[in-house]
């Protein structure tokens, strides 16, 4: 059963990541920018995890 959860955890971690990629890019050519869009794409990571009844 554990391993399970835990391939449902891969999972799902992989699809929010790629969620949070596509709405936000990994780089936009300004390192400013590029902080704000990691803090950005990350609280859409959690979000999606959160959503999924998982901790980020």
């Amino acid at each position: 059963m554990a391993w399970s959860q835990d391939s449902a955890r891969e999972a799902t971690t992989k699809m929010c990541w790629m969620e949070a990629h596509k709405e936000y890019p990994k780089d936009s050519g300004n390192d400013v920018n590029n902080t704000a869009l990691a803090r950005d794409a990350y609280d859409h990571y959690a979000a999606c995890m959160v959503d999924h009844g998982l901790q980020p």
